[in-house]
């Protein structure tokens, strides 16, 4: 009898524990949804439209996770999007400087799509420190995944970012491409090395995050050489609105802050020049 309360006093430690970890990142298993959506995140649905994320009894643990779909819309693709935060924009609070993300998850890429899952950390306005990462080929059954962050200062953040998405190459997901998510938790490095030494082995823009996004969003991207990089932003009919970088950058993942709050709502694009090496993504900006 004894041994059976201990047993239970245990299990309600265990996971009392374990409710913790997750509650660092808010709503991190994906059990609460509300209209369609996961609290504390925001998704890219436009209802009657299309869906692109959708909660799924395929969990982890639990009883549910975060399904997303590239699904087809018009002459174009919806990339799912599923970005962290309290109001699913500006972020969740954070008090101390993670060294990873770790999360659960399946994938099922068509035609040589990737996984994204990119950390942001920030401290104000200023980004002090991020994580990315791009899983390639299929992931049949739950594998946990840890994206290391790197910190640029010695300040610890007061603010967390993490942003989940489906793109290919070029930036161009295939529709049918589908992922889940789940159990997501700061934790322990994964202990590989990700310092400057070790070269990126392509060039990559990311998707702006958040997006849609008002006033700010975050542009990411990663070069393999040294060389003159190029970033600017244009608005529908093609002409430049602002140049966010135009140096000579080594080779790495950057981000740079993209400030809209004096245009107008509407579609724009950024494109990133590398050399010989060219990308461009669409933006919405929604006020």
């Amino acid at each position: 009898m004894r041994n059976a309360i201990l047993f239970s006093i245990l299990g309600v430690l265990l996971a009392t524990i374990s409710h913790r970890d997750y509650a660092q990142i808010p709503n991190a298993g994906f059990e609460s949804w509300a209209s369609g959506a996961p609290d504390s995140w925001l998704v890219n649905n436009v209802p009657g439209v299309y869906i692109a994320v959708a909660q799924s009894a395929d969990a982890h643990s639990g009883s549910s996770a975060a399904a997303g779909t590239v699904v087809p819309y018009s002459t174009y693709v919806i990339q799912p999007s599923i970005v962290s935060g309290t109001n699913g924009i500006n972020g969740f609070p954070v008090n101390a400087r993670h060294a990873a993300v770790h999360g659960w998850y399946k994938f099922t890429p068509v035609g040589g799509d990737y996984l994204s899952i990119t950390v942001y950390m920030q401290k104000g306005a200023d980004m002090i420190g991020s994580g990315a990462q791009l899983v390639t080929g299929a992931q049949n059954t739950y594998s946990e995944n840890v994206v290391d962050i790197s910190y640029y200062t010695a300040e610890v953040p007061d603010t967390c970012l993490i942003a989940i998405t489906i793109t290919g190459n070029a930036g161009l997901a295939h529709a049918g491409s589908t992922l889940l998510v789940d159990d997501l938790t700061f934790g322990a490095s994964s202990g590989v090395e990700t310092s400057g030494n070790v070269a990126p082995e392509y060039y990559q823009l990311s998707q702006n995050y958040p997006n849609p996004f008002n006033p700010t969003t975050e542009i990411q991207f990663t070069i393999v050489n040294r060389q003159s990089t190029i970033v600017k932003v244009y608005d529908f009919l093609g002409s430049e609105v602002v140049t966010l970088v135009n140096e000579v950058k080594e080779p790495g993942t950057y981000s740079v802050q993209f400030d809209a709050r004096d245009l107008a709502t509407g579609v724009y694009m950024y494109r990133l020049t590398a050399g010989s090496f060219v990308q461009s993504r669409k933006m919405l900006l929604i006020k």
